[in-house]
Order: C-alpha cells, then structure tokens, then sequence
C-alpha cells in the first residue's frame, strides 16, 4: 500500500493504491467495486480481481481511515464478479450480494455473511464465511443490496438484480429476508 497526501488548512486528502496488482478492468464487471463503514469507522471494500486465473471477490478492510489496507486471503470465486455490501450494524455482520459462474456457464445471483473478527478496541482482524446460498440460478446481473434495522429484531437484507430469459427480456427481482442470523438465512426458499 502506498501513499501520497496533501495537506490543506486542517484537512488531509489522501490518494491510497491498494493493490498495484489487479488485473481487472471494473467495465468487464459492472460495479466492480464497493465499500462500507461500519460501526467503528472501519471501511471494507469488496473489488473484482483475477485469482488463480479467474475473477474473484477480494475483500479489504481499512481501520485508519483509508491510509492503510489489509487485504484478505481469502477470495470469493472462482468467476465472481460484480459485489455489492451492506453492514449490519445490530448483530456487526457483513453481507455480501455477488454473481458467480453457475453449472450451466451462466451468472447465478448469491448471498454471503460474514462474521467480523475483531481487536478488542473494534479494529478489523478479518472475516469468517457463516454460508451461502444462490438466489437465482440463472442469467442474473446487476445485484444491489440493503441491510435495514426495520424487519425483525437481527433486521432485514432486501437484494435486487436484473434476470435474463435468454432471449430479450429482462426483469427486476427483488427479495427481502426478515434474518434470523441461523441456517435458514442460507435457504433459497425462505427468500
């Protein structure tokens, strides 16, 4: 990680490269790249590189403001792309809404959580997988994804995505899970 500032009044403007190896042009992925803030003031970005010759999701997390990055080792992929995150700030969990090369070659549309492991002054040490599960399986793009306190009391993901028929057409999915923070968070049909 490198570093160049300037130093204006009282304000820093900081310009940070994080990784001066990524292989991956965003356009070839839609919204390649995202990040949160939780309730610490950590930032963690989730952006679209290639790993062992196919993309994958790096996830990075940042505890002085962006000077500095810690990017993990663990990736999500192979040939996922296109990440969006939210941050549940009730149960300090991150979400994570992606797109990865289903069985049948086509993009299907996943959910991930994440348990944050932290210092005992709140800072970063990394995340731990709690599960996954496809929302759709089949020619999905374009996903967004909102945490909400309202919903129940772990409060509740809405994610949306646009689905292909394979011809034309395109629609608008949306789905919304009240969490429960257990298995079922992790099975389709309780989307």
């Amino acid at each position: 990680v490198t570093l160049a500032s300037k130093i204006t009044d009282d304000r820093a403007v900081a310009i940070v490269t994080l990784d001066t190896q990524a292989h991956v042009d965003a356009a070839d992925y839609g919204n390649a790249r995202h990040i949160v803030a939780d309730r610490a003031g950590n930032l963690v970005l989730a952006y679209v590189d290639v790993v062992r010759a196919a993309p994958a999701i790096v996830l990075a997390h940042s505890s002085t403001s962006g000077v500095s990055w810690i990017v993990e080792s663990e990736h999500i992929g192979p040939s996922a792309s296109r990440p969006a995150l939210a941050y549940d700030e009730v149960n300090d969990k991150l979400h994570v809404f992606y797109h990865a090369q289903g069985s049948d070659e086509r993009s299907d549309a996943r959910y991930r959580r994440y348990t944050i492991q932290r210092t005992s002054d709140g800072r970063i040490l990394g995340f731990k997988s709690e599960g996954e599960v496809v929302l759709h399986a089949r020619s999905t793009s374009r996903g967004t994804l909102l945490w909400t306190p309202d919903g129940g009391p772990n409060g509740a993901l809405v994610a949306a995505w646009t689905a292909f028929d394979g011809k034309q057409s395109r629609d608008i999915r949306i789905t919304m899970r009240a969490l429960s923070n257990d298995s079922a968070d992790f099975d389709a049909a309780h989307w």
